[in-house]
């Protein structure tokens, strides 16, 4: 069966159809989701430009290669030379090329700082993946179970409808007896027909979360989507982590902190100079015109040593007390965050316990109006009971199955939220 899933699921990705029936379990959707969404290629392409910008931060460690090529006249007045052959100096044509190198030997922090600022932007954009994946799969997961749901609420809705058409069976069945009033056979045709648009609401929100799916996994509209499943099942219970460090969230909000650093770190080392190694080889050769005629000279230059550079300007300092602020902005921000985090944490875990509460309440609250609907039918067959006890122990019913499933879903997005919060880093 998943053989089939997948050569469907392949079908569908080289576009060989426009069409297709895909029966789909939660599993199946969140690895369609991973495959086909933009959001996780997306992903993926930040990890790779992350790791070409670390690329990019250790070629500084390297020679810096230049190559110039020129044509140029000059004109000196008077001639620099004053040996024969200074008048042809006088105005003269020149080509040259220039080959030089240069090395950085220590720049005080400023190289080393650009790398390990590439590396935790690198880590960022890993964890980053991995919390659109989470997002991703919470995503899938939450249309998902919304789908469940609104097919569930459909067959609630039809269930009622087909139960108020039992109960006109019942009325016409008091009618022939001579036992019903005029009043009530026109009660039981208006609550008939407000069961009617609640049937057609139902099957315009239950089309709507399918079409939601299908759009997250990039499926055509004429896809047909079979849901298998049922939100009956219980998700499995939370982890309750106690320490919250190795959790991605947490983890983004300590890189963007110590990105934070490395600027301040780099922003320091700007007061200091820069060593490096440079050097050079130059030809150069003059005419007496432009067409390289009257060649008369030429020259080759080579040149190599240290260079120290150091700039002095106000503007650095201020850089710095800046960058110092906003690290403290972001430390700041990640120990809030850390908080929050937890907060979020235990607040759900408390939903999660309080939904079990009140989904086992609702599962015996459906059952009680259950037992309590069928018995009303009876006795509204044998005149016992009223149209309107009829009407009002249908309702509740509905009302109770609506209820249940709703709390059903809510236990699903709540283990979802948690489980999205509760994934950690690799």
């Amino acid at each position: 069966m998943k053989k089939l899933y997948l050569v469907g699921a392949l079908i569908l990705s080289s576009g060989l159809i426009n069409a297709a029936e895909l029966k789909l379990k939660i599993e199946d959707a969140v690895e369609l989701a991973l495959e086909r969404n933009e959001r996780a290629e997306i992903s993926q392409l930040q990890i790779e430009e992350a790791n070409k910008s670390l690329k990019l931060a250790y070629s500084s460690l390297f020679p810096t290669i230049s190559l110039e090529a020129k044509a140029s006249k000059s004109s000196q007045n008077p001639a620099l030379l004053g040996a024969a052959g200074a008048e042809r100096l006088f105005s003269n044509y020149t080509e040259g090329v220039t080959v030089s190198l240069a090395q950085p030997i220590y720049t005080f922090g400023r190289l080393s700082g650009g790398i390990k600022l590439a590396k935790i932007q690198k880590k960022i954009a890993k964890d980053a993946s991995r919390v659109t994946e989470a997002e991703l799969v919470t995503t899938t997961k939450t249309l998902f179970n919304n789908a469940l749901f609104y097919k569930r609420n459909l067959e609630i809705a039809r269930d009622s409808y087909r139960n108020v058409l039992k109960n006109q069976n019942g009325l016409r069945n008091r009618v022939s007896n001579g036992r019903i009033a005029q009043g009530d056979n026109l009660k039981m045709r208006a609550d008939l027909a407000s069961r009617q648009p609640r049937v057609v609401e139902a099957e315009r929100l239950f089309e709507t979360s399918i079409r939601d799916l299908k759009s997250l996994l990039n499926l055509t509209e004429d896809t047909s989507i079979q849901l298998l499943g049922s939100l009956e099942v219980k998700p499995k219970d939370p982890s309750r982590v106690a320490e919250i460090e190795e959790l991605l969230q947490v983890r983004l909000l300590e890189s963007q902190y110590q990105i934070q650093s490395s600027l301040e770190e780099v922003a320091a080392a700007d007061y200091w100079p820069t060593l490096s190694f440079f050097g050079s080889y130059g030809d150069t050769a003059f005419y007496e015109d432009f067409y390289r005629e009257g060649h008369f000279l030429d020259q080759e230059t080579t040149a190599f040593g240290l260079v120290l550079n150091m700039e002095f300007s106000l503007g650095k300092n201020y850089e710095h007390q800046v960058s110092k602020v906003k690290t403290r902005i972001k430390k700041l921000e990640y120990q809030e965050g850390k908080r929050q985090i937890r907060t979020a944490l235990n607040n759900l875990y408390g939903q999660f316990d309080k939904v079990l509460e009140k989904q086992s309440a609702l599962r015996e609250a459906v059952r009680l109006a259950q037992n309590s609907f069928l018995i009303a039918q009876d006795s509204f067959s044998s005149g016992s009971v009223s149209q309107t006890q009829l009407n009002d122990s249908e309702l509740l019913l509905t009302n109770n199955k609506v209820a249940y499933a709703q709390s059903l879903l809510e236990l699903r997005l709540v283990a979802l939220e948690i489980e999205k919060l509760e994934t950690k880093g690799k």
